[in-house]
């Protein structure tokens, strides 16, 4: 891992989501529009192996205006990061309050809150050992991750900060030797940062860490994800007067140099080309005899094709006389009965009923009745 690709923070977090059931609402951060909105949540567990029933209280924190406030003895559905104490069970999860769903009051929920809040965790595997299960011969894979989040407030109960420094905690995974993850337990290895997927299911008080479990009857497994680093890339080139960031990215000149117009230049016809060209004659008798020609050089003259002009026609004439008529001769009919005499015969009448067609074609069968 290239150290030009490292970020400068480290960020490992842990994403919640769920239904939580709204119990109270807190004071804002202050009068503004949109401000930092708390209120009062819990979550709720039946403890590992369903042998501690417990609900923790914890505040949920919300960047909004007032009318995407939340409401009191209300439940909703919600996404977000959580940010464990680090010596108690209280706990403050970050949310979006314009994509939360509304799923009603508390006393008509009739969903299931036990157990049900889901925990996606990013962070670095600290440490990792194994327990017995009494329900499998397998042993169950417990291992530590550490966290590392950023809070823009905190106003934790029992711990107070007003900075905006990173917080470090960590979360306790159990993974049981099921069909679809007991092999996987293998991938879990020390030091190496895995996304893990479950539901938060007790809270550890000997050690103060929450613990994340798939739920123990008819739930489905959960995930395991080993990140495997950043991939080596070719560094890009800067351009003049850009700079590097230290994650490797490029920024570009807050003036870049623009490329001076280049203008073509005229090009001036060859001195060869003037040189089929043909003087005329009159030009040649103004400037008298050339003395460079010698006797056997002829002068080209310049031969011009007549233009026909086409008269127009003047039907109304005044000068003009009528041009001469010459009269038909008339034809005799009895020459034409000379010539053809008896040869000459019209021709027959067909058998055509006298229905022709527009067009004067005789149809190919009569047409009506």
């Amino acid at each position: 891992m290239s150290g030009s690709n490292t970020p400068s923070k480290k960020s490992h977090p842990l994403n919640v989501s769920g239904v939580v059931e709204v119990s109270e609402i807190l004071a804002s951060l202050n009068n503004l529009s949109f401000t930092w909105r708390n209120s009062t949540v819990s979550i709720t567990c039946n403890g590992w192996d369903n042998a501690n029933e417990r609900e923790y209280n914890g505040i949920l924190t919300g960047y909004s205006a007032t009318e995407h406030e939340v409401g009191d003895e209300r439940c909703y559905t919600i996404k977000g990061r959580m940010i464990p104490a680090p010596d108690c069970a209280d706990f403050q999860i970050y949310f979006d309050p314009i994509h939360k769903i509304d799923s009603g009051p508390s006393e008509t929920f009739i969903g299931r809150l036990h157990d049900n809040t889901a925990a996606s965790g990013f962070g670095i595997v600290a440490a990792k050992t194994e327990i017995a299960d009494l329900n499998s011969d397998a042993a169950i894979l417990v291992f530590v991750m550490k966290h590392t989040d950023y809070r823009p407030e905190v106003r934790f109960p029992c711990v107070v900060q007003s900075d905006k420094s990173t917080h470090e905690f960590e979360v306790e995974y159990r993974m049981r030797p099921t069909p679809n993850l007991k092999k996987t337990q293998g991938l879990i290895q020390e030091g190496k940062e895995t996304l893990a997927h479950g539901y938060i299911v007790d809270w550890n008080a000997e050690h103060n860490r929450w613990i994340v479990d798939r739920i123990a009857e008819g739930a489905k497994v959960t995930g395991i994800n080993i990140a495997s680093g950043h991939q080596s890339v070719t560094k890009k080139k800067a351009a003049a007067g850009a700079q590097v960031t230290p994650t490797g990215r490029v920024k570009p000149a807050n003036t870049p140099t623009k490329p001076a117009p280049v203008t073509p230049k005229k090009r001036t016809a060859p001195a060869g080309k003037a040189k089929g060209r043909v003087r005329p004659a009159a030009a040649i008798a103004e400037d008298g005899p050339d003395a460079n020609l010698d006797e056997g050089d002829v002068v080209e003259e310049a031969i011009t094709t007549p233009v026909k002009k086409r008269g127009t026609a003047n039907t109304k004439s005044k000068g003009r006389a009528p041009a001469p008529v010459e009269q038909e001769e008339e034809i005799d009919e009895d020459n034409f009965d000379n010539e053809f005499e008896d040869a000459f015969e019209p021709p027959a009448q067909g058998t055509s009923t006298g229905r022709g067609t527009q067009a004067g074609r005789v149809p190919r069968r009569p047409r009506g009745a």
